[in-house]
């Protein structure tokens, strides 16, 4: 989960490790004009069409759009309009700077953004973000960053099971599913200092560290993590036509053990889960104790290089990897649980003219698990998805 949250010329709707605002803008002044403060605008607008937004396994693509008389009699996709949409992107920060410690350049920068989703209702949002930068001299920088995503729809979770037959197994409309919706806030910090002593044009090293912490409304709370964040990062060629970027982002999330109510087959454990009497049912109700703590970590390549005068293009390669802690003998979609994911992105930036840009870009991201009956309750199983966007930027 690079932790970046707002990007609005390239954003991207996915969950990852706990996202941070983007980073600072490269230059950090060491003397800032004398006498009160100066203020910026930056704004931008876009578009992004994403083909897969609920992250749904090849098998369900199609299912949102148009759904079986057994999902719609549980609920699965309720609020699920469609697999693909087209995002309207839009975003506004006010850059304040001034003189901060020692004199030095202090810059503080709130920034609302919102996403509105053609298609998909529920996944409309607003995000919020503040970011202070104290530059230190000699290329050094601190940084304070917080973010809060006030509501997200994510999709529809498994949350109780009828057997209306009395026939001991779940069958498909007999599930009854719920809206998984949850507020995410991060806080934290970095400080960025060159490695040789006195060089503000070679390679640049940025450390940081923060908290994270998810919330989801009931039924789901079960679903609930926080935890620390740390982030390693190497910066190389920040003034020349190449620059190159690589990045560790790492989360501890922890949870509560709580009941989930999951479908089980009863002969592969040899428990009698929903209380019949006997051992023998298939996706049988049963209410046991789960746990979603995990570790994430992801690995980032980044790569700029000018393409003339007034353009650049940006290449990267990230990899995540989720790995589950539960040992919980029924937790069936969490023990041993593993989540890779790859991610390739590009994009292109071109000057339009004095404080105006333009960015075009995409990212595939794919993701595998070996949990295959994870979809079976709602949780994210093997995926593919193709963001692609455009936007415009202004500063003035």
């Amino acid at each position: 989960m690079s932790f970046a949250m707002f990007m609005v010329s390239l954003s991207v709707s996915a969950q990852t490790i706990p996202r941070r605002p983007p980073k600072a803008p490269p230059r950090v002044l060491d003397n800032p004009e004398r006498g009160g403060w100066k203020t910026d605008v930056q704004t931008s607008v876009g578009v992004q069409f994403d083909d897969n937004i609920f992250h749904l396994s090849p098998s369900q693509r199609d299912e949102p759009a148009a759904p079986s008389a057994a999902a719609i009699a549980s609920g699965r996709y309720a609020g699920m309009e469609n697999a693909s949409d087209v995002l309207g992107l839009g975003s506004l920060a006010i850059q304040l700077t001034g003189r901060g410690i020692a004199g030095r350049s202090l810059e503080i920068t709130p920034k609302l953004s919102y996403e509105f989703a053609s298609r998909n209702q529920l996944r409309r949002e607003f995000a919020g973000a503040l970011t202070i930068a104290q530059s230190l001299g000699k290329g050094r920088r601190a940084r304070f960053i917080a973010g809060a995503i006030p509501r997200h729809f994510s999709r529809n979770y498994l949350s109780d099971a009828v057997d209306a037959n009395a026939n001991g197994s779940i069958t498909p409309e007999e599930r009854v599913y719920a809206r998984g919706q949850y507020s995410d806030y991060s806080v934290g910090g970095d400080l960025r200092m060159p490695l040789i002593a006195r060089s503000k044009k070679g390679a640049m090293l940025t450390a940081g560290a923060g908290y994270y912490a998810r919330s989801y409304d009931a039924p789901f709370s079960y679903r609930d993590l926080s935890g620390p964040t740390g982030m390693l990062a190497l910066a190389f060629g920040q003034k020349r036509p190449v620059a190159l970027e690589l990045e560790y982002d790492v989360a501890s999330l922890s949870a509560t053990a709580a009941r989930q109510i999951l479908l089980l087959d009863e002969p592969s454990y040899n428990v009698d889960f929903n209380g019949n009497g006997r051992k023998t049912d298939l996706d049988a109700r049963a209410s046991v104790d789960t746990d979603r703590s995990r570790l994430e970590q992801q690995i980032g390549v980044g790569l700029v290089t000018d393409a003339g005068r007034r353009a650049s293009v940006s290449l990267g390669y990230d990899y995540r990897l989720r790995s589950f802690r539960s040992e919980l003998p029924y937790d069936e979609n969490n023990a041993r649980r593993r989540d890779s994911r790859s991610g390739f992105r590009g994009s292109i930036r071109t000057k339009l003219a004095k404080g105006f840009a333009m960015t075009a870009g995409a990212r595939f991201l794919t993701q595998s698990t070996n949990r295959p009956l994870a979809s079976a309750v709602g949780e994210e199983a093997d995926y593919r998805n193709l963001i692609m966007s455009i936007g415009l930027q202004a500063a003035f």
